[in-house]
């Protein structure tokens, strides 16, 4: 039998429950019943299911099976070109000594995630993935965070990886109270020439739908839509 659902195991410990996902972009009532069958063997309380929006038989699989639809996901990408432009907060690559406040700010933003909007998953551990995911790039080999300070303070951290040609935006925040005045844009810009000195040609990044001022911002940004997906967390 194919393997439909794959266990996963790093968000099986840090949750405490056993999850999975299930590798198909297309789910029928035959599949359905076979990733069900899967899961159980495995053990799992919850499948992340990832559907294209453009199979309408999917979509009704999806609900026959009782799966629950948190968001859509939009996968945007760009080629990395320098980008000019002034700004008003200093803006520099973090080092270690940052890692309290950055630690401070990824929980801040764990609020516009997936699985925040899911109550299945503990906030306070959802809260402290974002902080460890945060923490994690700024000691991970091709990977960094860049950051933005405004009198001292962090107002915004934009972390990225790369992989040979391509890059990926991990997580970008801006706090609410600078929103709209050009951090975002600075912290864009940065990530660009960090990753053009890297090497890369492409930058992909993923928001959700759920998070319109964020895809207005990327699309601002040049970011064009590659793939959009339906998230469904499937519990079992």
């Amino acid at each position: 039998m194919d393997a439909r659902v794959t266990l996963l195991p790093w968000d099986s410990d840090f949750f405490g429950f056993r999850i999975g996902r299930y590798a198909k972009q297309k789910l029928t009532p035959q599949e359905a019943s076979r990733a069900a069958q899967q899961a159980r063997a495995l053990g799992l309380s919850c499948v992340y299911v990832f559907l294209d929006p453009g199979d309408p038989g999917s979509r009704l699989t999806a609900q026959q099976f009782g799966l629950s639809l948190i968001d859509a996901r939009v996968v945007l990408g760009r080629r990395v070109e320098a980008e000019q432009g002034q700004g008003s907060v200093g803006v520099h690559v973090a080092s270690a000594e940052d890692r309290l406040p950055l630690r401070r700010m990824g929980r801040e933003m764990a609020s516009s995630s997936r699985f925040w909007q899911d109550r299945r998953f503990p906030r306070r551990l959802v809260r402290k993935m974002y902080a460890q995911w945060v923490e994690k790039s700024l000691c991970a080999n091709k990977e960094t965070v860049v950051m933005a300070r405004d009198g001292g303070g962090l107002v915004g951290f934009v972390s990225l990886s790369v992989n040979g040609k391509s890059g990926q935006i991990i997580l970008f925040h801006v706090h609410p109270s600078c929103q709209g005045q050009g951090v975002g844009r600075q912290l864009m810009n940065e990530a660009l020439a960090w990753s053009a000195a890297q090497g890369v040609r492409e930058l992909e990044v993923a928001t959700q739908v759920s998070n319109p001022s964020a895809l207005a911002f990327y699309e601002a940004m040049k970011f064009r839509t590659k793939e959009t997906f339906l998230i469904y967390h499937w519990w079992l």
